[in-house]
């Protein structure tokens, strides 16, 4: 591949990175608003965030065997378009257009999810680090400013239209994979693909320590997302306040998935990384059970925002670490990000139930304090310096 055909992929790949939350966690600051527009329930509106999760999990163990099928671009360009139908459905197609525009939404990302580590994996191997560094920071970047800008721009010109202009981003990372849409995953030496292709990630213990980290990282932040700002606001705080502190929450992201998989791109062993990332998470979230007030508040705020950036850019860079070509890579993304989601798509549910029969915060707080300690511990196994299937 010439160098010019290179840069025009990592533009595609890092313009599709703009896609993968934005669309969809903008919906959390429009809720209310939506939930009053169609006289939804609570857990109808609550499906709105839920379904996209569902459809993670589901989807995203089947989109590395069709990418095998029938090429990642073309599949990447399959997954835009689902995105881009879905985006104009759920604004315009009335309340059974906005769940079943959310699931198609969900259906779309869920394809990329999976292709872009095994995408960098085939056509960056060298760049593994400084490619998920760059990609996971175009997520976070765009979340946090989708969670910032909706409501304000509901205010003006409309919740339905207000989530209709992610199309647009969307419509130019339709266009550059039109441009990249015979991109294929293979290695640099066609002999590898050909004695591991049909390898079986399922048959080593590693792959499932994987999907398991890449779980508790995903239920600790979607739980977050769901709760943080409730947690603020039973501290004392009033809602513009809380909103605060969950967007600086998203937005200090940022930090851990700029900086973490370049430090990763520079060892083979990742254990005393991760077990440094789950101390951090721990203490953290340890911080949100002392009733310190703001400074508690604040603590637990950084510490966790920096660990949800970074532990969610690590899990993309353990799938191209622990695989020997991008057929594998893919299908570890495929059954980690699978499982993954479909943990995430329970916790912020359990974590609500368990404040209902515990009446206060400290009782779903510890659960997550345990599970950030299971991290740690995964995080130790995972670091380790493994190829799957060897």
């Amino acid at each position: 591949m010439s160098s010019k055909r290179k840069v025009l992929l990592a533009v595609a790949v890092l313009v599709a990175a703009c896609c993968l939350r934005a669309p969809f966690t903008c919906v959390g600051s429009l809720v209310s608003t939506i939930r009053e527009s169609l006289s939804l329930s609570g857990s109808a509106a609550g499906m709105l965030t839920t379904i996209p999760l569902i459809a993670f999990g589901i989807v995203s163990f089947f989109a590395g065997k069709y990418a095998e099928k029938f090429g990642a671009g073309r599949m990447m360009l399959a997954g835009l378009i689902l995105l881009l139908a879905g985006i104009v459905v759920r604004s315009y197609a009335g309340v059974t257009g906005l769940f079943v525009g959310t699931a198609v939404i969900g259906t779309g990302i869920a394809i990329q999810n999976v292709l872009v580590p095994a995408i960098i994996k085939a056509h960056f191997p060298k760049k593994v680090g400084v490619m998920t560094a760059s990609y996971t920071t175009m997520m976070a970047t765009l979340s946090g400013i989708s969670g910032g800008i909706s409501v304000p721009l509901a205010n003006a010109i409309g919740w339905r239209n207000t989530l209709f202009m992610w199309v647009f981003i969307v419509s130019v990372a339709l266009v550059l994979w039109i441009i990249n849409r015979d991109i294929k995953l293979k290695p640099v030496d066609e002999t590898e693909v050909q004695t591991n292709k049909h390898a079986d990630v399922t048959k080593d213990p590693m792959s499932w320590f994987i999907a398991c980290f890449m779980g508790i990282q995903s239920l600790l932040f979607y739980c977050f997302v769901a709760w943080f700002a409730t947690i603020v606001q039973s501290n004392g705080f009033d809602k513009v306040t809380a909103g605060y502190f969950n967007s600086a929450y998203l937005f200090l992201g940022i930090t851990g998935s700029l900086t973490v998989p370049v430090l990763a791109g520079r060892r083979k062993n990742q254990s005393l990384l991760a077990v440094a990332l789950g101390i951090i998470y721990t203490v953290g979230l340890a911080a949100l059970t002392v009733n310190g007030g703001l400074s508690s508040l604040i603590i637990s705020m950084v510490c966790c925002g920096f660990c949800q950036g970074a532990t969610i850019s690590f899990s993309m860079m353990l799938f191209g670490l622990h695989t020997k070509n991008p057929t594998d890579t893919s299908a570890l993304s495929g059954l980690a990000q699978s499982i993954g989601y479909l943990l995430a798509s329970v916790g912020p549910i359990i974590l609500g139930k368990v404040y209902d029969i515990a009446g206060n915060w400290n009782a779903p707080l510890a659960v997550l304090v345990v599970l950030a300690i299971v991290l740690t511990v995964l995080g130790f196994i995972v670091g380790q310096e493994k190829i799957i299937n060897e």
